[in-house]
Parts: structure tokens; sequence; C-alpha cells
């Protein structure tokens, strides 16, 4: 602490004031320390109570923190089970989805296969859906627009009308013997002219002829043995049907397809109820003339065997409710037909036909592997229509397979410049055109793999992959 004593008197300061002062000094020091510690405690105390007020405010807002920190960990919790729910609600909807899908595309299946008929699949007319209109090849075909006019004769159509026969077998005169001979008109009397007016008929009578046939015997007078004529082999029996009737029997059933039980019952009217002929008997006619044409079948089949081009096809047919299989060999000029209980090899084998061809003749078939067995040494040829009918359908299962349709259209064009040049004369193809077309059905296969690939509708690509792989397996026997 410094002191002034610029106020002392005269500038002269005795011992005795300079202690008074010093003392006075002194003890306003100790007043200063006393004032400045009860200042520095006044100011610990405020400062503490500062200090406290914020320590308990900083204790609440920690607490505060504590709650909020609690319940955003509460909400992590239920974010974190809403997040599990959300992925398990969307994998339960992805599956509800892949299944409505499925269904989608099998309910696209059987619609297109509702849709489906003869034009692109091989099934008989009478399994047309209820509601589905029935496919009428013969009017498919007709080219004849509709006029509007009745059915029947039109006006100003010459009328058709039968000749008379040159000759008749039969001769009726009916004589006219009227009640009066006199005249209507004018009181007179009628006479005869000797003229007649004409009227003839053709007519069927059925006349059942019971004819005996005598075969006269001679005898040996020497020995005793006897000699007869010999006897047709269709008389064997003491009584039999006449050949006449047993080929009505045969026609009727093969060419008019009339069932066996009602072909008993036309032969019992026809005959006026004297004729019962069995069923049993009926159908063992069929067997007779089949047997009858063995030579018939070996000459036939000679022939086709040497024929340039030969089809050959098969179906299912129902024999007493089982199934059975009816082959047809042919072409435009000869039709060979073969039945067998099943389908396979050994039926081909017995028929004998497919393995006696050569190397240079041309087999037309719808796609079966049975024909590139080594048994065979033909060339094979498969059948455009059949893979027309396998693109239309589909087309028809599934429009995204665009490949299909441009491949029915290319096969439809190449007919259409083939007939033109058929109709000029022209007997093939330019090596340009042909060419060509190889070199657009490979961009069109090439864009049906794509297609296939991408592709996830199992039921749509049950139709398609199989025809795909066959074309890209066979092209060279369907096109060359």
């Amino acid at each position: 602490m410094s002191i002034n004593f610029s106020n002392l008197k005269n500038g002269h300061s005795t011992s005795q004031e300079i202690e008074g002062l010093t003392r006075r000094c002194n003890l306003l020091e100790e007043k200063l320390k006393v004032y400045e510690t009860n200042n520095q405690k006044l100011l610990n105390k405020g400062m503490k109570s500062v200090v406290d007020g914020y320590v308990r405010q900083l204790d609440d807002k920690d607490e505060a923190i504590r709650n909020k920190d609690d319940k955003i960990a509460e909400y992590i919790v239920t974010i974190k089970t809403l997040e599990e729910k959300i992925k398990d609600d969307a994998k339960v909807i992805e599956e509800k989805d892949a299944i409505i899908k499925n269904l989608e595309q099998k309910l696209a299946y059987f619609t297109a296969q509702k849709k489906s008929d003869g034009n692109c699949l091989g099934i008989p007319t009478r399994e047309t859906s209820i509601d589905a209109e029935k496919r009428n090849p013969r009017k498919d075909i007709n080219l004849r627009e509709h006029t509007g006019r009745k059915k029947g004769k039109q006006e100003g159509t010459p009328r058709c009308s039968m000749v008379p026969p040159a000759e008749v077998d039969e001769e009726i005169e009916i004589l006219h013997e009227p009640e009066s001979t006199i005249c209507d008109a004018c009181g007179g009397t009628m006479r005869d002219t000797g003229k007649y007016i004409e009227k003839d008929e053709y007519d069927v009578e059925v006349k059942v002829v019971k004819r005996k046939h005598l075969y006269e015997i001679y005898v040996c007078d020497d020995c005793g043995k006897e000699y007869h004529v010999p006897i047709s082999n269709n008389l064997k029996e003491a009584a039999q049907y006449g050949n006449t009737l047993k080929s009505l029997i045969t026609s009727l059933g093969v060419t008019g397809n009339m069932p066996v039980n009602k072909i008993a019952e036309f032969v019992s009217g026809i005959s006026d109820d004297r004729l019962h002929i069995s069923e049993g008997y009926i159908c063992k006619q069929y067997k007779n003339a089949a047997t009858a044409l063995d030579k018939f079948f070996a000459d036939l089949t000679e022939k086709l065997i040497h024929e340039l081009n030969v089809f050959w096809d098969d179906t299912v047919m129902m024999t007493n409710g089982q199934r059975a299989n009816f082959r047809f060999y042919g072409n435009d000029k000869i039709a060979l037909y073969f039945a067998h209980e099943t389908k396979g090899m050994d039926g081909l084998i017995e028929d004998n036909i497919l393995t006696r061809l050569s190397k240079d003749t041309r087999v037309i078939h719808d796609h079966n592997v049975v024909n590139y067995n080594e048994r065979f040494h033909y060339i094979n040829v498969e059948c455009n229509q059949h893979l027309e009918r396998d693109l239309k359908k589909i087309t028809l299962y599934d429009m995204d397979f665009t490949w299909a349709k441009a491949l029915y259209d290319h096969i439809q064009n190449m007919i259409r410049k083939r007939n033109e040049l058929v109709e000029k004369g022209i007997t093939s193809f330019s090596p340009e055109e042909i060419d060509e077309f190889w070199k657009t059905l490979d961009e069109i296969l090439k864009t049906g793999e794509k297609e296939d690939k991408a592709c996830a509708n199992p039921y749509s690509k049950v139709v398609e992959h199989p025809v795909l792989v066959r074309l890209k397996a066979y092209s060279k026997e369907y096109f060359s």
C-alpha cells in the first residue's frame, strides 16, 4: 500500500505521526484484507449459487435428454419392428403378386386354349366349346359372297329336268274309263284316240330272291365214286346270304358309315321283316372284304414305294372303347390305310412301306422323330402346314412372341411367290431368293431365342419353347 505524505505540516513529519499513520495504514490494510476476504467469500458464495443453479439446470437438461434418449430408443425399436413388419408384408405381397401373376398367366393359357380350333390345333369339330362357333371347313373355303337371295332355284334360271330313258324295263298302260262318254264342254260324244301322255320314272325295288343252285352229280358205274361241278367259295353252307346282300351290308358300313345295329334294322325293313342278319355277321363282312383285298394291297404298296414323294401320317381312333391307331400312306394319286392296336415302331415295320423306300424318296410327314430312325433311309421333309398351325397357336397363347408371327408371315410370303412362279412355268427360286430366305429365317430365330429367354410365363413358354428348339434342329428338313 502506498502512502501520500504531502499533507504533512511544513513538509516535516514526526515519528509519532508516522507511527500513527503507519498504524492507521496497517489497520486499513487489515480492514481491506478483511473486506477482500469477505468480498471473496461473498463472491465465492454467489458464484457457487450461480454455478449450482447452472448445474441444476444442466442436471435438469441431462434428465430431459435422458428421457428423450429413452423415447428415441423406444422409437428406434418401434421403427425397427415396423421395418421388419414392412419387410414381412412385402414378402407376403410379393408372394401374392407371384400367385396373381401365375393365375393371370394360367387364365390367359386356358382362354387361348378355349379359342383354339382346327386352324391351329388338330382337334375335331365335335370338341368345339359349347359357347364357341364350330369351324366349318366347307364354309371357310367358300369364296362366294352372300347375295341375300333365298336358297334354291333363282328366278330366270333354266329348269333342270331328268332325261327320259331310251329304254324302259316296264311299261304300264293306264286306260281312261270315264263314267260317261259325254263331253262336259259341248255335250258331244268322246272316243278313244289311241294316243298317250308319257311320264317316265326311275325307281329302285328291293326284292328278296330265294335262289337254289343245283350242282349236277356224276357217278362211276364201275367203282361208284361220285363227281360234281366245283362249288363256288361263297356257297359253302346249305343256305347263306348272297353276294349282292353282302356287298350292300359292306357298302352301308364302310361308305355310308352306318352303325352295325342300324344296318341290321335296315335290311330287316327293306326285306319286309323276312331277313334278320346278326350284327356279328355284319362285322364279319368287313374282315372278309379286307381279306379279299390282299392282292390289291400288295399291288398298291408296290406302286407306292416307287413314288418320288410319299406322305404318311397317323391318328388315334376308338375301337370298342379302346384307343387304336389309324395310319395313312400316299400322295395325290394313292391312298393306302392301315390300322393297328397301338402306335409305334412295330406297326411301321409291319406295314413294310417306310423300310422299303429308297434314299431318293422324299417322305413328307408331321414332326415325328421315329422318321429319323436308322432303319429308314429316305429323305425327311417336315410338313410346313403343321408348323404354321404351331406358329398360329404360339401367337394365340402369347402375343409377345413376335418371332412366331414373323416366321408365319415369312412362310406365307414364300408360298405366294412359289405359286406365282409355278403359274409362270418356273420350277425353282433363284439363288438370291434362297439366300435371302435363309438370312431372314436366321434373323427371326435369333429374335426367337431372345424372346424365349426373356419370357417368364411358364404357360406360354411350354407352347413356344419346343417349337423353337425343333426349328433350330430341323430347319433343313422344313425348308430345304
